[in-house]
C-alpha cells in the first residue's frame, strides 16, 4: 500500500490506514493485528451493525475527524481501531519518511472517546486495557 498523494495542509489530517503504518513498523502492527482493536470493525458485522450510526464510528480509525471517514460507508481502508486512531493521521509521517512526529503514547482521553463507560458499558479499565495494546 502506498500513502495518498496530498500536500500543505490537507495532508496533516489525513489517514492512511494501519498497512501503511505496517510496512516499516512491522512488529507494532503484527502486535496489533493480535488485539481487539484490529478486529473492531468484524464485532460490528457480526451483529449486523457495522452501519449503525450509533455504533460505527469507534470501531473505524478518524471516523467523523477532519481527513477521515464521516459516515460508515465512506470506511474502506479505515475499518478497524487502527494505529492511527491513536497515534493520530500518519500521511505527513509517511511523506517526511517517518521524520515527522506522531503520538508515542497516547493519551487516556484519546481511549476514553470510546471507552466512555457508557458505550463499552463499563468495561474500560485504563491500566488493565494499556497492557494488552502496548507495543
Amino acid at each position: 500500500a502506498h500513502a495518498p498523494k496530498a500536500s500543505g495542509a490537507n495532508m496533516e489530517m489525513t489517514y492512511i490506514g494501519s498497512d501503511v503504518c505496517g510496512s516499516c513498523h512491522a512488529a507494532e502492527h503484527a502486535h496489533w493485528s493480535t488485539t481487539g482493536h484490529a478486529s473492531a470493525w468484524a464485532t460490528l458485522e457480526k451483529v449486523g451493525r457495522s452501519h449503525d450510526l450509533d455504533c460505527w464510528s469507534c470501531h473505524v480509525t478518524g471516523a467523523g475527524l477532519p481527513g477521515g471517514p464521516t459516515h460508515p460507508t465512506q470506511a474502506a481502508g479505515l475499518v478497524d481501531v487502527g494505529c492511527e486512531a491513536c497515534h493520530g493521521p500518519g500521511a505527513t509521517h509517511v511523506a517526511a519518511a517517518g521524520r515527522a512526529p506522531m503520538t508515542r503514547r497516547p493519551a487516556q482521553a484519546t481511549c476514553v472517546q470510546c471507552h466512555d463507560g457508557v458505550k463499552d458499558e463499563g468495561r474500560f479499565d485504563a491500566e488493565a486495557y494499556f497492557v494488552k495494546i502496548q507495543h
